[in-house]
């Protein structure tokens, strides 16, 4: 529940939890009358959050209409996932340049943390192969990159959660990468950046498939 002293920043993070929340539906509303009355603050707050979140691409403003949660079909899913691969093998050139034991200490400890596979996220409600990503992009210490990958995380969140929920973690993948990149293997970290995102566009695939091949959202599962 965010804070009334400190509303712009606590009502982002509740918008940004509330999108990850199992059967909060694409394209859902975000109305700021609601919003404003079950937070007990006013509605201008609530207006600003909205706005700011809308400018990150996290959520859809519909002129006239109010505040959606984005409508993600198999093409911006699709478009997320090049975008994603592109920043964490961005990062990935750049740890050479890292004393070895930073990288190697940093992703074996969150790869110890990292849940098994059959469980779809972690306590924030992030997917382990986001979690994994996000600390690579952070080791290489490229403050643009890290902003630019942490909305294309968010925007993927709601999908990604849906997808491990369905066919589980890649974890063999993640082991797989922590350890590439510990042995300064960024040839092999780039490829199984590549591979991880192929299993989620397979995964993809066989929602549209299952789905009669419709280009319509992807709803919770």
């Amino acid at each position: 529940m965010p804070n009334a002293q400190n509303p712009p920043a606590d009502l982002q993070a509740f918008i940004r939890d509330r999108l990850r929340q199992p059967g909060y539906a694409n394209g859902a509303a975000f109305p700021i009358v609601d919003l404003a009355r079950e937070l007990g603050l006013s509605q201008t707050p609530v207006r600003e959050a909205l706005a700011h979140l809308a400018g990150e691409g996290l959520i859809e403003e519909r002129r006239g209409l109010g505040y959606f949660a984005p409508t993600l079909d198999r093409d911006r899913l699709l478009e997320l996932h090049d975008l994603q691969r592109l920043y964490v093998t961005t990062a990935i050139s750049a740890l050479p340049s890292l004393p070895p034991a930073k990288a190697a200490g940093s992703l074996a400890r969150r790869l110890a943390s990292l849940p098994r596979e059959a469980t779809p996220a972690t306590d924030d409600g992030c997917a382990p192969v986001d979690v994994l990503c996000t600390d690579i992009v952070a080791l290489a210490g490229n403050g643009a990159l890290v902003i630019a990958h942490r909305r294309v995380t968010a925007q993927i969140a709601p999908a990604r959660r849906a997808e491990v929920e369905a066919f589980g973690s890649p974890h063999a993948l993640l082991k797989s990468l922590a350890q590439h990149v510990d042995r300064r293997d960024m040839v092999g970290a780039a490829e199984v950046v590549s591979a991880l995102m192929a299993w989620s566009v397979e995964r993809l695939a066989t929602w549209f498939a299952d789905f009669g091949s419709r280009r319509e959202s992807i709803f919770w599962i």
